[in-house]
């Protein structure tokens, strides 16, 4: 039997978080409001969204970096942390103009509750509504009565990627973003996995990139590559003659 979950307006005060009870990490980035238009995402939040994400550097599953497209295997020679970024944030950029698109134009925001919506948008697709185990709740019209802590306590809960939706929350309101982990040691965290994985990849383009990757960010050879495969990567390598 198919259980099905209504949608309310009236969210449970059970799930409302006593906020009060909690410290504020950041008052720079909680407590000054500014036009939403003059907000960009912080280099904090950036960070907070990155981590949930692997720096791939041969194709797996059509991804390869961070989120680019290779599907249609245009990648041949891999990607650099620096070009995957490059892709990554851009793609961010523009769902962060998608946001600012459905909001007031007048609408005044800290830094937190700001990096916070992005995150939501993100993570979502929308702000205006939540799912959580208990029902579906309208979440809008708080975000646009400035209700924060009861939109914060609402993300919370909402339990698609729950674990970023949390620390959305988090942040809306104490300006706190966890532990963040730094483009280098997510950059070289792909190159340990690379290493790792290297012996068992048998598809020729992706053990392609794979090499050339791994070249390209060390200017090292993989272990146990051929000297035929390290002189081609090294010969492409000192003219930089990628297509990508």
């Amino acid at each position: 039997m198919t259980r099905l979950t209504s949608t309310s307006t009236v969210f449970p005060t059970s799930s409302m978080i006593e906020w009060s009870e909690f410290t504020i990490r950041n008052t720079l980035d909680t407590a000054n409001e500014e036009i939403i238009a003059n907000r960009e995402l912080s280099a904090k939040a950036v960070s907070r969204l990155l981590q949930t994400y692997t720096f791939k550097m041969h194709t797996e599953k059509g991804v390869i970096g961070y989120s680019t497209n290779d599907s249609d295997e245009k990648y041949p020679y891999g990607i650099t942390e620096a070009d995957a970024f490059s892709d990554w944030i851009i793609a961010i950029k523009g769902k962060e103009k998608s946001l600012k698109n459905i909001l007031p134009k007048e609408f005044y925001v800290t830094q937190a509750q700001y990096d916070a919506l992005v995150i939501f948008f993100i993570t979502t697709g929308q702000i205006n509504k939540v799912q959580t185990i208990t029902g579906i709740y309208d979440v809008r019209d708080e975000i646009l009565a400035k209700n924060w802590e009861t939109v914060a306590s609402m993300i919370i809960n909402d339990k698609r990627d729950f674990a970023l939706n949390q620390q959305a929350g988090t942040i809306m309101i104490l300006g706190d973003y966890g532990y963040l982990n730094s483009r280098v040691f997510l950059r070289n965290q792909g190159i340990q996995r690379l290493r790792r994985k290297y012996s068992f990849i048998i598809n020729g383009y992706n053990k392609r990139q794979a090499e050339h990757s791994y070249y390209r960010e060390t200017q090292k050879f993989l272990p146990n590559m051929s000297e035929m495969r390290q002189r081609e990567v090294a010969s492409l390598y000192k003219t930089d003659s990628y297509t990508t």
